[in-house]
């Protein structure tokens, strides 16, 4: 495919993602990721969203910064749960480099191959050889998109098995992709719960909130869920404390733009 064709396809992309809603901000990740995996001719791909928890820790190796959710677009269970385990063990687990590499560029954004980030000696290390005995990963892009100064979008996409490495035109190409959509990154914080709290939303509260950016009643979203109308309210009142808002007006100002003071 050549340049003309690739950036059509981008613009189609982007086209595309605003066509999805804020109600289906996740099946709207699931169609990036797909895309990102298409353009770049990759197998795998995944978002990530990082939070600065502690600020000015001198003794900090990733300067307060901790991934706080991740999301899968091939919902792999062995995947799945490596990645769940490397998150818990970020404090306790040898320091990885990689990650390292990640937050003292932390504030812009970035694209990056992995070779890119890390030396031969971390190609060598247990540590990347798991990563490759569980995904078959021989490369990967990081695509890094600031949304404010304490919290940080990832998508990274992974070619495995027989695949050659990225050159330096696809790098590019799948971050001219993320650079112009901003405002869906924003969306993807806000609906995971991130940018408001440091603990993100949970599964029920996800699926919850996606309603209530609809004009579907509590009663109605009960019902579409198979849960009490009082289960509901209860995750709608967790939803408001967590946003800091009030109403479902001042839920549905978030997705606006109108009360996110800190983009």
């Amino acid at each position: 495919m050549n340049n003309d064709n690739r950036i059509d396809e981008i613009y189609q992309t982007w086209d595309r993602l605003a066509e999805f809603g804020s109600s289906r901000a996740i099946e709207a990740l699931d169609f990036l990721l797909a895309q990102l995996c298409q353009i770049t001719n990759s197998q795998e791909a995944y978002w990530l969203g990082a939070l600065r928890v502690r600020a000015n820790d001198p003794s900090d190796p990733f300067n307060g910064w901790r991934p706080r959710m991740i999301h899968h677009l091939h919902k792999k269970v062995e995947i799945e749960a490596y990645s769940r385990r490397r998150i818990n063990e970020i404090e306790t687990a040898p320091i990885d480099p990689s990650i390292q590499a990640h937050t003292r560029l932390a504030g812009k954004f970035r694209a990056h191959r992995m070779r890119e980030l890390v030396d031969d000696e971390w190609l060598q290390s247990e540590y990347y050889r798991e990563l490759q005995a569980v995904s078959g990963s021989v490369d990967i892009i990081y695509i890094v998109m600031p949304i404010n100064e304490d919290m940080e979008s990832y998508f990274q996409v992974e070619r495995t098995g027989d695949s050659p490495l990225y050159c330096e035109a696809t790098r590019d190409t799948a971050a001219y992709l993320v650079r112009g959509i901003k405002w869906f990154n924003i969306e993807l914080a806000l609906s995971f719960g991130l940018q408001i709290s440091q603990e993100p939303l949970q599964p029920a509260e996800r699926r919850v909130l996606h309603m209530l950016l609809t004009d579907k009643s509590e009663k109605a979203i009960a019902a579409e869920l198979n849960i009490t109308t009082n289960t509901v309210h209860s995750y709608v009142t967790n939803i408001y404390r967590k946003f800091q808002v009030s109403s479902r007006s001042g839920l549905t100002a978030l997705w606006l733009g109108k009360a996110v003071a800190t983009v």
